[in-house]
């Protein structure tokens, strides 16, 4: 699930999150970004995950730095070392080979690929 919102002016100091392009390198590290549901205040926290490999449009993620109950992440952004968004956070899945269970946010790619079909309204 993603939502998806233009904003025309932003007189902020928020900048968007840009979406990488190039594909993941096993072993790459990428950051979860957000809060559990078991916290309720604070600054935000980054959590953090190795790449394993891509099975369809889910990402299989090994954990390194994770709390013990990793559940209400779900909508926030997986980016990489350079902040560039890779997937959205989205649940866990299974290695079919492996039936090992691993962190498995959705690629952006069907996002990326959503919005350049949109016509530019520049």
């Amino acid at each position: 699930d993603w939502l998806i919102f233009s904003v025309k002016e932003n007189h902020s100091k928020v900048k968007p999150l840009q979406i990488r392009n190039t594909p993941l390198i096993t072993g790459e590290k990428l950051y979860a970004v957000g809060w559990t549901r078991k916290m309720e205040s604070g600054k935000q926290r980054v959590y953090e995950f190795e790449y394993y490999k891509t099975i369809d449009n889910r990402i299989l993620l090994k954990d390194l730095i994770v709390p013990e109950k990793l559940g209400g992440l779900s909508g926030g952004p997986v980016v990489d070392e350079n902040g560039m968004v890779v997937g959205i956070v989205s649940g866990a899945k299974a290695d079919p080979e492996t039936d090992k269970k691993y962190f498995s946010p959705c690629s952006i790619t069907d996002v990326a690929t959503f919005l350049e079909k949109l016509p530019s309204n520049k």
